[in-house]
């Protein structure tokens, strides 16, 4: 290696990684590096042809912002296992390559539509747990003064609803990812019901731009204090362009004090999305 005798190096050092899968990352980490960030040299140097090595420089590419590359060496790794493909997705959001992880995401949710714009588990039918990644609900697992659960008493729509109790300074609710296009129109549609609801920032659903600088896009009407029943609300918003997913987020509005408590119960269900022409 120091008389830059790269191929003949490279050819041990493999030998020696696959006898020993945990110094597979390291070889193609000083491939990488030799290479200056080139593909297809590191391929050939580190020789990447297994499904085992495809996978470890799938995810070295995503880590450094090379989405289309890491999704070509995923695709040629074969079968791969949920929990690598939920990885990767992460480490593509991580990176703002938000098309490539929506593609990625797809593969291990079967009820994604394959075309046209749409929010996953619009109705809350599904499994909520914290910490969830790619483009399902977000749950964070450092909600203050909220407690968060699915509700089957009175749903809007199907089996299920969100219900959110607030108890004090409450800061924030749930959020999700959602793919779309760039510089298209778009319209969000739901339903909200509030149960007691007292504060002086009363919380809407948001949309803004999902990483980097923060732009908010659009957003809804205030839901309802006090007690209500269930509401429509709706509406529109632009993507700019070179944007190819937004956040969907329930916030806050600004309180004229801070702490800016809020208590009572807000119930959430049946987002959907649909493209304008």
């Amino acid at each position: 290696m120091r008389n830059q005798q790269y191929e003949v190096a490279f050819k041990d050092l493999s030998e020696a990684a696959q006898s020993n899968p945990e110094l597979m990352p390291a070889l193609i980490d000083l491939a990488w590096g030799l290479s200056r960030g080139d593909v297809k040299l590191t391929e050939e140097l580190a020789q990447i042809k297994t499904e085992r090595t495809r996978i470890v420089f799938a995810k070295l590419l995503a880590r450094n912002g090379k989405a289309q590359e890491a999704i070509a060496q995923f695709g040629g790794a074969g079968n791969i296992p949920e929990t690598l493909r939920r990885e990767l997705t992460d480490q593509l959001i991580g990176k703002g390559a938000f098309k490539e992880a929506f593609e990625v995401w797809k593969s291990i949710q079967p009820t994604v539509p394959e075309s046209g714009p749409s929010i996953y588990d619009g109705g809350f039918e599904g499994t909520l747990s914290f910490g969830e990644s790619g483009f399902a609900w977000r749950v964070p697992r450092n909600l203050q003064a909220t407690s968060i659960a699915q509700d089957t008493s009175q749903p809007h729509s199907g089996a299920k609803n969100l219900r959110i109790d607030f108890n004090g300074d409450a800061n924030g609710g749930i959020s999700q990812y959602v793919a779309l296009e760039p510089s298209r129109r778009y319209k969000i549609n739901f339903a909200a019901r509030s149960q007691d609801v007292v504060t002086g920032g009363l919380p809407y659903i948001l949309v803004s731009t999902p990483s980097g600088s923060f732009q908010p896009l659009g957003r809804s009407a205030p839901l309802p204090k006090g007690t209500s029943a269930w509401q429509p609300y709706s509406f529109e918003f632009m993507t700019p362009p070179g944007i190819s997913a937004v956040l969907l987020s329930l916030v806050r509005e600004s309180c004229s004090s801070s702490p800016c408590p809020i208590f009572g119960s807000v119930s959430l269900d049946s987002f959907s999305i649909e493209q304008l022409k």
